[in-house]
Protein backbone atom coordinates (compact mmCIF):
# COMPACT_ATOMS: atom_id res chain seq x y z
CA UNK A 1 0.00 0.00 0.00
CA UNK A 2 1.16 3.86 -0.58
CA UNK A 3 0.76 4.85 2.71
CA UNK A 4 0.36 8.71 2.00
CA UNK A 5 1.07 11.41 -0.76
CA UNK A 6 3.96 13.62 1.17
CA UNK A 7 3.56 16.32 -0.71
CA UNK A 8 0.03 16.79 -1.02
CA UNK A 9 -0.37 16.49 3.26
CA UNK A 10 2.46 18.97 3.61
CA UNK A 11 0.26 20.98 1.02
CA UNK A 12 -2.99 20.84 3.28
CA UNK A 13 -1.49 21.07 6.65
CA UNK A 14 1.59 23.68 6.23
CA UNK A 15 -0.56 25.78 8.81
CA UNK A 16 -1.98 23.38 11.12
CA UNK A 17 -0.80 22.45 14.55
CA UNK A 18 2.01 19.68 14.80
CA UNK A 19 0.89 17.16 17.32
CA UNK A 20 1.68 13.35 18.83
CA UNK A 21 -0.92 11.27 17.16
CA UNK A 22 -2.31 8.33 19.86
CA UNK A 23 -3.86 5.61 18.34
CA UNK A 24 -6.88 3.73 20.10
CA UNK A 25 -6.00 0.47 18.52
CA UNK A 26 -9.13 -2.20 19.23
CA UNK A 27 -7.37 -5.63 18.27
CA UNK A 28 -10.55 -8.03 18.73
CA UNK A 29 -14.07 -7.52 19.44
CA UNK A 30 -13.76 -11.21 21.36
CA UNK A 31 -13.66 -10.91 25.12
CA UNK A 32 -14.02 -13.32 28.58
CA UNK A 33 -16.19 -10.77 30.05
CA UNK A 34 -19.70 -9.81 29.20
CA UNK A 35 -19.59 -5.93 31.01
CA UNK A 36 -23.00 -4.65 31.75
CA UNK A 37 -22.14 -1.11 30.74
CA UNK A 38 -19.29 -2.19 27.60
CA UNK A 39 -19.55 -0.34 25.07
CA UNK A 40 -19.51 -3.43 22.23
CA UNK A 41 -23.02 -4.86 21.48
CA UNK A 42 -21.40 -8.59 19.94
CA UNK A 43 -18.07 -10.22 20.48
CA UNK A 44 -18.07 -11.61 17.38
CA UNK A 45 -14.68 -9.81 15.58
CA UNK A 46 -11.72 -11.86 15.93
CA UNK A 47 -9.38 -9.54 14.19
CA UNK A 48 -6.98 -9.33 11.66
CA UNK A 49 -3.88 -11.61 11.46
CA UNK A 50 0.01 -10.45 12.19
CA UNK A 51 0.56 -9.31 8.91
CA UNK A 52 -1.86 -7.11 8.69
CA UNK A 53 -1.27 -5.63 12.52
CA UNK A 54 1.97 -5.36 11.19
CA UNK A 55 0.47 -3.05 8.04
CA UNK A 56 -1.73 -0.87 10.69
CA UNK A 57 1.64 -0.14 12.42
CA UNK A 58 3.46 0.95 9.64
CA UNK A 59 0.85 3.35 8.79
CA UNK A 60 0.56 4.51 12.22
CA UNK A 61 4.66 5.31 11.90
CA UNK A 62 3.89 6.88 9.04
CA UNK A 63 1.78 9.52 10.51
CA UNK A 64 4.45 9.74 13.07
CA UNK A 65 7.09 10.15 10.80
CA UNK A 66 4.70 13.04 8.89
CA UNK A 67 4.67 15.17 11.98
CA UNK A 68 8.16 14.89 12.46
CA UNK A 69 8.96 16.72 9.13
CA UNK A 70 7.05 19.48 10.21
CA UNK A 71 9.43 20.76 12.78
CA UNK A 72 9.72 18.77 16.02
CA UNK A 73 11.84 15.70 15.09
CA UNK A 74 11.30 13.98 18.78
CA UNK A 75 7.37 13.77 18.87
CA UNK A 76 6.60 10.57 20.08
CA UNK A 77 3.48 8.61 18.92
CA UNK A 78 1.37 6.67 21.45
CA UNK A 79 -0.61 3.45 20.74
CA UNK A 80 -3.06 2.00 23.07
CA UNK A 81 -3.76 -1.34 22.66
CA UNK A 82 -7.15 -2.64 23.82
CA UNK A 83 -10.22 -4.66 22.70
CA UNK A 84 -12.60 -6.91 23.44
CA UNK A 85 -9.71 -8.14 25.59
CA UNK A 86 -6.27 -7.88 24.11
CA UNK A 87 -4.74 -10.81 26.13
CA UNK A 88 -7.08 -13.27 24.28
CA UNK A 89 -5.89 -11.95 20.59
CA UNK A 90 -4.00 -14.27 18.32
CA UNK A 91 -0.23 -13.08 17.68
CA UNK A 92 -0.95 -10.22 20.66
CA UNK A 93 2.87 -10.20 22.28
CA UNK A 94 4.46 -10.81 18.79
CA UNK A 95 2.66 -7.55 18.22
CA UNK A 96 3.86 -5.93 21.46
CA UNK A 97 7.77 -7.44 20.35
CA UNK A 98 7.36 -5.48 17.05
CA UNK A 99 6.13 -2.30 18.64
CA UNK A 100 8.70 -2.66 21.19
CA UNK A 101 11.57 -2.93 18.68
CA UNK A 102 9.94 0.85 17.09
CA UNK A 103 9.75 2.45 20.60
CA UNK A 104 12.05 5.34 18.97
CA UNK A 105 8.61 6.51 17.20
CA UNK A 106 6.03 5.00 19.82
CA UNK A 107 5.02 4.38 23.48
CA UNK A 108 2.72 2.09 23.91
CA UNK A 109 -0.11 0.83 27.00
CA UNK A 110 -2.73 -1.58 27.18
CA UNK A 111 -6.45 -1.63 28.38
CA UNK A 112 -7.35 -4.62 30.13
CA UNK A 113 -9.94 -6.02 32.87
CA UNK A 114 -6.57 -8.17 33.50
CA UNK A 115 -8.33 -11.35 34.61
CA UNK A 116 -5.89 -13.15 32.71
CA UNK A 117 -2.52 -11.38 33.68
CA UNK A 118 -0.44 -13.99 35.53
CA UNK A 119 3.24 -13.84 36.49
CA UNK A 120 4.23 -14.93 32.93
CA UNK A 121 2.41 -12.21 31.41
CA UNK A 122 3.65 -9.65 33.94
CA UNK A 123 7.87 -10.81 33.03
CA UNK A 124 6.81 -10.38 29.04
CA UNK A 125 5.15 -6.93 29.58
CA UNK A 126 8.47 -6.02 32.32
CA UNK A 127 10.55 -6.83 29.43
CA UNK A 128 8.56 -4.47 26.95
CA UNK A 129 8.67 -1.61 29.13
CA UNK A 130 5.24 -0.36 28.66
CA UNK A 131 3.96 3.09 29.34
CA UNK A 132 1.20 1.94 31.49
CA UNK A 133 -1.72 -1.07 32.18
CA UNK A 134 -4.80 0.22 33.05
CA UNK A 135 -7.07 -1.72 34.30
CA UNK A 136 -10.89 -1.53 34.83
CA UNK A 137 -12.18 -1.27 38.56
CA UNK A 138 -16.42 -0.57 38.95
CA UNK A 139 -16.65 -0.57 42.53
CA UNK A 140 -16.46 -2.72 45.95
CA UNK A 141 -16.15 -6.46 45.27
CA UNK A 142 -19.96 -6.57 45.26
CA UNK A 143 -20.59 -4.41 42.56
CA UNK A 144 -17.73 -4.75 40.52
CA UNK A 145 -18.85 -8.61 40.37
CA UNK A 146 -21.89 -7.87 39.46
CA UNK A 147 -20.93 -5.52 36.27
CA UNK A 148 -18.48 -7.72 35.05
CA UNK A 149 -18.69 -11.43 36.34
CA UNK A 150 -18.13 -13.37 39.58
CA UNK A 151 -14.40 -13.99 40.50
CA UNK A 152 -13.63 -10.85 38.16
CA UNK A 153 -12.29 -8.57 41.37
CA UNK A 154 -10.46 -11.28 42.96
CA UNK A 155 -8.53 -11.99 39.42
CA UNK A 156 -8.27 -8.17 38.26
CA UNK A 157 -6.45 -6.87 41.90
CA UNK A 158 -4.41 -10.14 41.95
CA UNK A 159 -3.12 -9.09 38.79
CA UNK A 160 -2.52 -5.15 40.18
CA UNK A 161 -0.67 -6.64 43.20
CA UNK A 162 1.57 -8.40 40.06
CA UNK A 163 2.15 -5.40 37.85
CA UNK A 164 3.26 -3.34 40.52
CA UNK A 165 5.29 -5.85 42.10
CA UNK A 166 7.16 -5.67 38.94
CA UNK A 167 7.02 -1.56 39.08
CA UNK A 168 4.79 -1.57 36.22
CA UNK A 169 2.56 1.67 36.53
CA UNK A 170 -0.94 0.69 36.72
CA UNK A 171 -4.22 3.38 35.96
CA UNK A 172 -7.34 2.04 37.02
CA UNK A 173 -9.88 3.56 35.35
CA UNK A 174 -13.67 3.94 36.93
CA UNK A 175 -16.91 3.62 34.71
CA UNK A 176 -19.42 5.72 36.67
CA UNK A 177 -23.28 5.12 36.21
CA UNK A 178 -26.09 5.60 38.26
CA UNK A 179 -25.23 2.44 40.34
CA UNK A 180 -22.15 2.46 41.05
CA UNK A 181 -20.46 6.41 41.26
CA UNK A 182 -21.24 6.79 45.21
CA UNK A 183 -18.47 3.88 45.45
CA UNK A 184 -15.99 5.69 43.88
CA UNK A 185 -14.91 6.50 47.29
CA UNK A 186 -14.05 2.57 47.85
CA UNK A 187 -12.09 1.91 44.38
CA UNK A 188 -10.18 5.25 45.68
CA UNK A 189 -9.25 3.26 49.18
CA UNK A 190 -8.94 -0.23 46.62
CA UNK A 191 -6.27 1.73 44.56
CA UNK A 192 -4.76 3.35 47.44
CA UNK A 193 -3.99 -0.04 49.56
CA UNK A 194 -2.94 -1.53 46.10
CA UNK A 195 -0.45 1.28 45.30
CA UNK A 196 -1.81 2.15 41.90
CA UNK A 197 -0.43 4.96 40.17
CA UNK A 198 -3.41 6.65 39.05
CA UNK A 199 -6.97 6.61 38.97
CA UNK A 200 -9.12 8.20 36.94
CA UNK A 201 -13.00 7.70 35.56
CA UNK A 202 -15.34 9.09 32.87
CA UNK A 203 -19.25 8.70 32.21
CA UNK A 204 -20.86 5.66 30.49
CA UNK A 205 -21.21 6.28 27.31
CA UNK A 206 -25.05 4.32 26.20
CA UNK A 207 -23.76 2.38 23.45
CA UNK A 208 -23.52 -1.81 23.00
CA UNK A 209 -24.35 -3.10 26.14
CA UNK A 210 -24.71 -0.09 27.67
CA UNK A 211 -27.91 0.13 25.40
CA UNK A 212 -29.19 -3.00 24.53
CA UNK A 213 -29.62 -4.21 28.05
CA UNK A 214 -32.96 -4.07 29.82
CA UNK A 215 -31.73 -1.22 31.22
CA UNK A 216 -32.76 2.07 30.85
CA UNK A 217 -30.32 5.35 30.34
CA UNK A 218 -32.45 6.76 32.72
CA UNK A 219 -30.95 3.93 34.99
CA UNK A 220 -27.38 4.20 34.34
CA UNK A 221 -26.37 7.64 32.80
CA UNK A 222 -25.80 10.31 35.75
CA UNK A 223 -27.97 13.22 35.32
CA UNK A 224 -26.70 17.08 35.99
CA UNK A 225 -26.90 16.90 39.53
CA UNK A 226 -25.45 13.34 39.74
CA UNK A 227 -22.54 14.25 37.59
CA UNK A 228 -21.31 17.37 39.81
CA UNK A 229 -22.37 15.28 42.69
CA UNK A 230 -19.69 12.84 41.23
CA UNK A 231 -16.90 15.49 40.42
CA UNK A 232 -17.26 16.76 43.80
CA UNK A 233 -16.50 13.17 45.27
CA UNK A 234 -13.62 13.07 42.99
CA UNK A 235 -12.68 16.13 44.25
CA UNK A 236 -12.50 14.73 48.13
CA UNK A 237 -10.92 11.90 47.29
CA UNK A 238 -8.04 13.29 45.32
CA UNK A 239 -7.48 15.51 48.44
CA UNK A 240 -7.16 12.55 50.42
CA UNK A 241 -4.69 11.01 48.07
CA UNK A 242 -2.48 13.93 47.94
CA UNK A 243 -2.41 14.35 51.53
CA UNK A 244 -1.48 10.74 52.19
CA UNK A 245 2.08 10.62 52.50
CA UNK A 246 2.39 6.72 52.56
CA UNK A 247 0.07 6.01 49.03
CA UNK A 248 1.56 6.84 45.36
CA UNK A 249 -1.73 7.33 44.33
CA UNK A 250 -3.06 10.12 42.44
CA UNK A 251 -6.39 11.31 41.06
CA UNK A 252 -6.63 12.59 37.65
CA UNK A 253 -9.51 15.25 37.15
CA UNK A 254 -8.23 15.53 33.33
CA UNK A 255 -11.90 14.21 31.95
CA UNK A 256 -14.98 16.83 30.06
CA UNK A 257 -16.36 19.26 33.02
CA UNK A 258 -13.89 17.85 35.57
CA UNK A 259 -11.92 21.33 35.37
CA UNK A 260 -14.83 23.05 37.12
CA UNK A 261 -14.20 21.13 40.22
CA UNK A 262 -9.97 20.56 40.20
CA UNK A 263 -7.06 22.62 40.00
CA UNK A 264 -6.43 20.58 36.17
CA UNK A 265 -6.35 22.08 32.91
CA UNK A 266 -9.27 22.68 31.05
CA UNK A 267 -9.93 19.30 29.11
CA UNK A 268 -11.10 19.36 25.71
CA UNK A 269 -12.10 16.43 22.96
CA UNK A 270 -9.23 15.41 21.23
CA UNK A 271 -11.15 13.25 19.06
CA UNK A 272 -10.31 13.19 15.73
CA UNK A 273 -7.17 15.54 16.49
CA UNK A 274 -4.37 13.67 18.53
CA UNK A 275 -6.97 10.96 19.46
CA UNK A 276 -8.05 8.32 16.42
CA UNK A 277 -9.54 4.97 16.76
CA UNK A 278 -9.13 1.78 14.70
CA UNK A 279 -11.67 -1.07 15.35
CA UNK A 280 -10.65 -4.98 14.53
CA UNK A 281 -11.76 -5.45 10.52
CA UNK A 282 -9.37 -1.83 9.93
CA UNK A 283 -12.61 0.68 10.36
CA UNK A 284 -10.73 4.26 11.49
CA UNK A 285 -13.40 5.85 14.03
CA UNK A 286 -12.91 9.19 16.00
CA UNK A 287 -13.21 7.96 19.30
CA UNK A 288 -14.57 4.15 19.90
CA UNK A 289 -16.93 5.94 21.79
CA UNK A 290 -18.23 7.70 19.02
CA UNK A 291 -18.82 5.13 16.33
CA UNK A 292 -18.58 7.06 13.03
CA UNK A 293 -16.86 5.31 10.73
CA UNK A 294 -14.20 7.36 8.51
CA UNK A 295 -12.56 4.96 6.70
CA UNK A 296 -10.85 1.81 6.75
CA UNK A 297 -6.84 1.51 6.48
CA UNK A 298 -6.89 -1.24 4.36
CA UNK A 299 -8.87 0.12 2.00
CA UNK A 300 -7.24 3.81 2.22
CA UNK A 301 -3.97 5.10 4.50
CA UNK A 302 -4.36 6.07 7.62
CA UNK A 303 -2.90 9.56 6.91
CA UNK A 304 -4.89 10.26 3.94
CA UNK A 305 -8.32 9.50 6.29
CA UNK A 306 -6.63 11.59 8.72
CA UNK A 307 -6.53 14.36 6.79
CA UNK A 308 -8.86 14.40 4.21
CA UNK A 309 -12.54 13.69 6.11
CA UNK A 310 -14.35 16.11 6.61
CA UNK A 311 -15.95 14.66 9.55
CA UNK A 312 -12.80 14.69 11.45
CA UNK A 313 -11.90 17.87 9.76
CA UNK A 314 -14.55 19.27 11.24
CA UNK A 315 -14.04 17.73 14.62
CA UNK A 316 -10.26 19.66 14.77
CA UNK A 317 -12.14 23.01 14.01
CA UNK A 318 -11.39 25.24 16.22
CA UNK A 319 -14.30 27.88 15.04
CA UNK A 320 -16.85 25.23 15.76
CA UNK A 321 -19.09 26.21 18.85
CA UNK A 322 -21.28 23.38 20.46
CA UNK A 323 -25.31 24.67 20.48
CA UNK A 324 -25.81 26.16 24.19
CA UNK A 325 -22.06 26.97 24.68
CA UNK A 326 -22.33 30.15 22.85
CA UNK A 327 -22.50 32.86 25.77
CA UNK A 328 -19.93 30.54 28.64
CA UNK A 329 -16.93 31.61 29.33
CA UNK A 330 -14.86 28.17 28.26
CA UNK A 331 -16.51 27.56 25.48
CA UNK A 332 -13.21 28.05 23.20
CA UNK A 333 -11.26 26.01 25.91
CA UNK A 334 -13.99 23.07 26.56
CA UNK A 335 -15.52 23.29 23.40
CA UNK A 336 -18.62 21.50 24.30
CA UNK A 337 -17.33 18.86 26.94
CA UNK A 338 -17.60 14.97 26.46
CA UNK A 339 -18.43 14.74 22.10
CA UNK A 340 -19.63 11.15 22.23
CA UNK A 341 -22.11 11.85 25.25
CA UNK A 342 -23.40 14.51 23.16
CA UNK A 343 -23.65 12.22 20.36
CA UNK A 344 -24.87 9.64 22.16
CA UNK A 345 -27.45 11.27 23.67
CA UNK A 346 -28.49 13.74 20.68
CA UNK A 347 -27.14 12.13 17.55
CA UNK A 348 -25.06 15.36 17.67
CA UNK A 349 -21.20 15.82 18.51
CA UNK A 350 -21.92 19.39 18.04
CA UNK A 351 -24.25 19.86 21.32
CA UNK A 352 -23.66 20.83 25.33
CA UNK A 353 -22.71 17.76 26.72
CA UNK A 354 -25.88 16.69 28.69
CA UNK A 355 -24.31 16.89 32.22
CA UNK A 356 -22.90 20.53 31.90
CA UNK A 357 -24.29 23.09 34.64
CA UNK A 358 -23.25 26.02 32.53
CA UNK A 359 -24.48 27.07 29.63
CA UNK A 360 -28.25 26.94 28.29
CA UNK A 361 -30.44 24.15 27.56
CA UNK A 362 -30.45 22.21 24.32
CA UNK A 363 -32.36 19.46 23.60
Amino acid sequence: MKYFDLSKLIFSTKKKKVIAPHLQWHLTDKCNLRCSHCYQDDYIEAGTDLDKMLDILEQFKCLVLFFRDQGKPNIKGHITLTGGEPLVKKGFYELLVEINRLKEYFTFSILTNATLIDIVWVQKLKSLNPKYIQVSLDGDKNKHDEIRGQGSFEKSTKAIKLLRSANIRVLVSFTATKMNYLLFSSVSAICRRLDVNFLWSDRLIPEGNAKSKNISENEMLLNKEETNQFFKLMRYEADICKKDKNSVTRIRMHRALQFQYSDDNIYRCVAGETLITIMPNGDLYPCRRMPVKVGNVFENSLASIYFESPFLRKLRDKNTTSLGCEKCEHNKSCRGGLKCLSYATYGNAYKKDPGCLLGKEVV
